[in-house]
């Protein structure tokens, strides 16, 4: 038998420590920076903190999606978009079981003469590129079976962004949006807010953002919006909720769906959205609605 000498010994024993240090660096340090990103940093139930509650009928398109999952049950946002879709986050609607949508009101609460539809997954159409670890492409459509026909002021569909937007991630910075939800009202609040809440965010430069999310490990897309947390925004409710402007002939334009957020509340941290705009070719080709150019 060949006999190995010391030095050498010592020499693989090295080897074997680098190994296993390459090992640490390529399998278990990403999953430990993923495991903390989410627990940390990612809360797909985005709530309105320090806004105020909306009137009657100042946003008919605003859409309330309670959603049950096995022994769980949420609330969502979601927007009407044309009298049989309504758009919303892919997270609060993929894997459910059954969701209850309620429009043209404010509150949570039962309401005689507001209407309810009941959802199942067949209804559904979930963007075939939504990756739900890292939240991307998180869109989503619902398909009502019954046409709304607008038939009442608190029920109306919001208007779809410009296709010529659909390519500049830039194209919104610096602007001041409303985010609507009714989520907690503080951040130390348990549970939703039965009354509609509304708040005024300004949306974060996208080079910005793309910068201050690659320090939290991760990559922002060109298909996604962020805004800033100053005092009054979506924190750590709802998801799926439009982020809307108003555009230059006042009327109201949805931009962004809420996406998610950090899990705790400071001043100088974004929530990302999905970006309405960069996805109009996938909604007008499942919806037919026919965007302006």
């Amino acid at each position: 038998m060949k006999c190995i000498p010391k030095n050498y010994i010592n020499i693989l024993k090295m080897a074997s420590i680098f190994t296993s240090f390459c090992l640490i660096i390529y399998f278990i340090l990403p999953a430990l920076v993923n495991s903390s990103f989410w627990n940390i940093f990612r809360s797909n139930q985005v709530r309105i903190i320090g806004g105020r509650d909306a009137f009657k009928g100042e946003f008919p398109y605003q859409a309330l999606i309670k959603a049950y999952r096995r022994n769980e049950s949420f609330i969502c946002g979601g927007s009407v978009i044309s009298e049989w879709h309504i758009l919303t986050a892919a997270h609060c609607v993929a894997d459910m079981d059954v969701m209850e949508i309620k429009l043209g009101s404010t509150v949570i609460s039962y309401q005689a003469g507001v209407p309810v539809f009941i959802i199942t997954p067949q209804d559904l159409l979930i963007h075939e590129n939504y990756d739900s670890d890292f939240m991307k492409n998180d869109i989503a459509l619902i398909k009502l079976k019954y046409s709304l026909s607008f038939w009442s002021e608190r029920i109306k569909p919001i208007r779809l962004p410009r296709l010529s937007l659909q390519i500049a991630p830039e194209t919104y910075d610096n602007d001041i949006a409303t985010v609507t939800g009714w989520g907690k009202i503080h951040d130390r609040a348990k549970g939703a807010h039965n009354i509609l809440q509304t708040a005024r965010v300004n949306i974060m430069p996208f080079w910005q953002c793309k910068y201050y999310m690659a320090t939290m490990y991760y990559k922002l897309e060109d298909n996604q919006i962020c805004t800033l947390y100053t005092g009054s925004a979506p924190c750590s409710g709802d998801s799926g909720g439009g982020l809307v402007i108003e555009e230059e002939d006042g009327i109201k334009t949805i931009i962004g769906i809420v996406s998610f957020g950090l899990s705790f509340c400071e001043s100088g941290n974004p929530t990302v959205y999905t970006s309405v705009s960069a996805h109009l070719p996938w909604i007008e080709y499942h919806t037919g609605i026919k965007t302006r150019i």
